[in-house]
This record gives structure tokens, C-alpha cells and sequence, in this order.
């Protein structure tokens, strides 16, 4: 008898059965499978990049407003720290005079010792 079959195989000229498709595709995408891997993470890397360095940016731009503010606030606290500035505050907005010639003022604490205070006053007169 003969082999039909095997005679078919050897004659089909590099046509081969389901196995050997299967294993082509199979090493095909394992084959192309890394390569796309690889190049996802470029994009992911590259628009992480891209994202970190807008985020830089407006930090940059937030750290000069906040040095700029720091300045101002600077020169406004020497500003108000200037005694015309104090006194000017003083008259105009609180309504505050200076002191008259043997004037007394009590402090809260020295209130309650009013004898003290009676003899400070004599002795500011006293002096005189």
C-alpha cells in the first residue's frame, strides 16, 4: 500500500498544516507584543515629562508672586514701623493726644493701688 497522505505533505511545497500557522502568529506578537510595550511606556514617559514640567512652570510662577508679596510686605511692615508713621496713626485714627504737663495714667494693675498712684502724681507735681 502506500501512503497517500505523507506523499501530499512532501509535495505542498512549504504549505504546512494549522500547527506551524499557529506557532508563526504565536512568535509573531510575541515578537511584536515587547516592542509595543516598549514604545507605550516611551508615550506614557514622555507625557509624564511633559505634565511634570507644566507643573514646574506654574510652581516657578507661584514662588515669584509669593517673593514679590514677600517684599511688599517687607517695605509696608518698615513703613509702619517709622515713628511719623506711628504717630500720624496714632492722632488721625485712634485719636490719641500726647500726654499733658502732670497727667496721669493708671495702668490696669496699678489701678487697684490707687494710694500709689496718688503718691506718683504728687511726686511728678511735687518736683516741680
Amino acid at each position: 500500500m502506500k501512503d497517500w497522505v505523507g506523499g501530499v505533505e512532501r509535495r505542498n511545497y512549504g504549505i504546512r498544516g494549522g500547527n506551524g500557522a499557529t506557532r508563526d502568529l504565536v512568535r509573531g506578537i510575541l515578537l511584536i507584543l515587547p516592542v509595543a510595550g516598549v514604545l507605550l511606556l516611551h508615550l506614557w514617559v514622555r507625557n509624564q515629562a511633559t505634565l511634570i514640567g507644566y507643573e514646574i512652570r506654574e510652581l516657578a510662577e507661584r514662588r515669584d508672586e509669593l517673593q514679590r508679596e514677600q517684599v511688599k510686605l517687607k517695605l509696608e511692615a518698615e513703613r509702619l514701623q517709622s515713628p511719623g508713621v506711628i504717630e500720624d496713626l496714632a492722632r488721625n485714627q485712634l485719636g490719641m493726644v500726647p500726654l499733658r504737663t502732670g497727667q496721669l495714667l493708671r495702668a490696669p494693675a496699678a489701678a487697684a493701688r490707687a494710694g500709689d498712684a496718688d503718691m506718683a502724681m504728687a511726686a511728678g507735681q511735687g518736683g516741680r
